[in-house]
Parts: structure tokens; C-alpha cells; sequence
């Protein structure tokens, strides 16, 4: 419920607040790009570690934005967020009204750094990589991830998704401007003392 709430706050005119709630709270957790010579090769060398940071939260392959802001609220609510996040460097949350996309900076707490660098030495294909610290978690509209996979394998899926994405945003953007709109650990905490 709160992540829908912050969904709703964060994107577009308050008077299309639930709508805007569906269309950003329902956005999934994936590379939206990837690489696209893995893409032709069927690869994703996004894939470690996208799979390393859902791991490290516990989330389902499919996590939605929404859900997933409400995870850290209700960690913030349970006090158990020290196990997940490095709570002296924060946590940020931003939606681009635009582009339909959402993200979480993330800072991992320590004992979690080494198995997120080892899953960019993966993806990376290197033995050694400095921590990419904060963890830029993306959401996107599932219809992105389908373009991903379809492309150059079935352009004429490939294209219907894009339409059908290119009109989502546009139908999206309608009350909204330009750019992005973000809160930050203090906004998080603010709403969990209220759900306690």
C-alpha cells in the first residue's frame, strides 16, 4: 500500500493519482537495454547481476516498483533494514515521468558487497572490479523486456510491442512534465513511522 501511495506521488497531476499508481507501481525489475551484441548472441551480460541483487533482497524474478518501494518501508518499519542496506549513505527512489522507467540507489549493507562485486566480475567477465556502489536497480514497463528478447528474433513482435510501449508513454505523459521526480531515505522513513 505505501509503495503504490509513493508510486502515485511520484509520477504526473495528483487528480490521475491511481492511474499513475498502476502504470509506474506496476513497472518490473530488469535491464531494460542490455548489451546488444548479447542480445544477438542470446546473451544478457546483465543477467549476474540482476539475479545477484534480487537474491540479495529475497525479491521474485518478476518484483514490481511498487513492491518493491513497500519492501524497504516495511524493512524500515520491522527495523530490519540494517541487514539489507548500508543506512549511512541512504537510499534514493526516482521515477522518469517520461521514459516509464523507475529506479532505486541502493547502497548494500558490508556483508553483501563482496557478493555483488563478484557478480559484476561475472557479468563483466574480469577478476577484479571496484564496488559499484550504489546498486542502480531499474524498473521498466514489461513490454521493454519483451522488446529485448524479440529483437532481431521476431521483428514483427518486437515492433507490436514498441508500439504498443510508444503509446503507453505517450498516453502517460499526458499530464505530465518533463524529467524526474525522486525521494530520498528520509521521505522512506517518514512514511514507514506513519504505517507503524
Amino acid at each position: 500500500m505505501a509503495g503504490y501511495m509513493l508510486a502515485a506521488l511520484l509520477r504526473g497531476s495528483p487528480t490521475a493519482a491511481a492511474e499513475n499508481a498502476r502504470e509506474v507501481g506496476d513497472l518490473i525489475v530488469h535491464d531494460p537495454i542490455g548489451n546488444v551484441a548479447g542480445i544477438l548472441r542470446g546473451e544478457d551480460r546483465a543477467d549476474p547481476i540482476l539475479d545477484c541483487q534480487r537474491a540479495m533482497f529475497g525479491w521474485p524474478a518478476d518484483m514490481s516498483f511498487a513492491r518493491a518501494v513497500g519492501w524497504l518501508i516495511d524493512r524500515y518499519v520491522d527495523g530490519s533494514i540494517a541487514n539489507f542496506i548500508d543506512d549511512a549513505k541512504g537510499i534514493m527512489v526516482e521515477v522518469d515521468r517520461y521514459w516509464v522507467m523507475a529506479k532505486l540507489f541502493v547502497h548494500p549493507a558490508a556483508h553483501l558487497v563482496d557478493g555483488y562485486k563478484s557478480a559484476w566480475q561475472t557479468a563483466l567477465g574480469v577478476s577484479d572490479v571496484p564496488a559499484p556502489l550504489p546498486m542502480e536497480i531499474m524498473f521498466h514497463s514489461p513490454l521493454r523486456y519483451e522488446m529485448k528478447v524479440n529483437y532481431k528474433v521476431n521483428p514483427d513482435l518486437n515492433r507490436a510491442a514498441h508500439q504498443t510501449y510508444s503509446r503507453l508513454r505517450d498516453e502517460a505523459s499526458k499530464f505530465d512534465r518533463l524529467g524526474t521526480e525522486s525521494v530520498t531515505q528520509r521521505t522512506l522513513i517518514a512514511i514507514a513511522e506513519v504505517f507503524k
